[in-house]
């Protein structure tokens, strides 16, 4: 992970406090290590990196980020998702879960999905499920749609202003109808924006990388719009959830005109935007981008070596939010 010189740029953040805790009793993967470090030879080897600090700062809630279930790859994968609910199920008191993060990948074809969906139903806090490539990829993007309806319906019951929007769109890059998946919703003061990057070229390779959708009604005039009428406000306050990170990177993410082009508008919403959440890499990731001014959080994916979560602790502090991220791995049961 990486933690450049621009992120003391005022960011109000902490990583890596630890811990060691117990989930449900009998399941495959029953141990869950809280970590801000790493496990070499058995040996947990823990770290604390804080820019701004939030010490005294009363903590509001918390929310999970889940990552790539791959959901119909393979019958653990399956396991290894309820690994990660039963944990937030065990610990949605104590830690004040109120939202969990579905960043992408979640399944492949709609009974892959609709399986995820069972499993993901078993969550007590709302959960926000996101389309990944994988789905674009496997022709499941209209499916994606028809098994997470009802849900997108529970939720415009459960959230705060909560707004979706309009699927299928004409797009004309493609010369067909596209369901892109793109929501937002308000929670104690925080705006979160849930956005589509998903390039529906249909090929190896190039079906990875990401997409601005810049149409009438693509995701890059969604993004425009929300985060210039919610720029207003706290400081750090608009946070952001995508399959693909958002940075440039050849062949997974945005190219390098792309980026240039959400850097520059990004670039004017420093103090309100705090960072981009994303899956699609299967590893923990953190990076400062400069001058966009926000920062990038990949979480490790469910399926990669032990099931991973991230959880991130929000605090508000006066005139701005702080953050505490903290990364959950589940060893597996001894």
């Amino acid at each position: 992970m990486t933690a450049r010189q621009a992120f003391c740029r005022d960011k109000r953040c902490s990583f890596g406090s630890h811990q060691d805790a117990l989930g449900r009793q009998g399941q495959d993967w029953s141990r869950a290590m809280i970590s801000g470090g790493a496990i070499l030879g058995g040996i947990l080897l823990s770290f604390f990196i804080a820019f701004g600090g939030c010490t005294g700062i009363e903590e509001d809630f918390s929310f999970a980020v889940v990552s790539d279930p791959h959901i119909g790859a393979s019958p653990e994968n399956e396991r290894r998702l309820r690994a990660c609910v039963d944990w937030i199920q065990a610990n949605e008191a104590v830690e004040s879960i109120e939202i969990v993060f579905v960043v992408g990948d979640i399944g492949f074809g709609l009974e892959s999905l609709y399986r995820a969906k069972e499993i993901l139903d078993l969550l007590s806090p709302p959960y926000i499920p996101l389309i990944g490539d994988n789905e674009v990829q496997s022709g499941a993007e209209e499916a994606f749609e028809e098994v997470f309806a009802p849900h997108f319906s529970l939720l415009a019951e459960r959230m705060d202003h909560w707004r979706k929007a309009l699927t299928p769109v004409w797009n004309p890059q493609r010369s067909k109808f596209s369901f892109l998946q793109n929501y937002s919703f308000d929670h104690k003061g925080l705006h979160f924006i849930c956005l589509d990057w998903c390039t529906r070229i249909l090929a190896p390779l190039l079906g990875e990388q990401a997409d601005l959708h810049d149409f009438p009604e693509g995701t890059w005039s969604w993004f425009v719009e929300h985060v210039t009428a919610t720029a207003v406000g706290p400081k750090e306050s608009l946070v952001l959830f995508s399959h693909h990170p958002m940075h440039a990177e050849a062949l997974a993410a945005f190219t390098t005109s792309e980026y240039q082009t959400l850097s520059e508008f990004a670039s004017g919403f420093q103090d309100f935007l705090y960072a981009d959440f994303a899956g699609h890499y299967h590893i923990y990731w953190h990076e400062t981008l400069w001058p966009a001014g926000y920062e990038l959080f990949v979480t490790e994916a469910v399926t990669f070596l032990f099931p991973n979560l991230s959880l991130v602790e929000v605090q508000h502090d006066g005139d701005r939010f702080s953050y505490n991220h903290r990364w959950i791995t589940f060893l597996p049961a001894s």
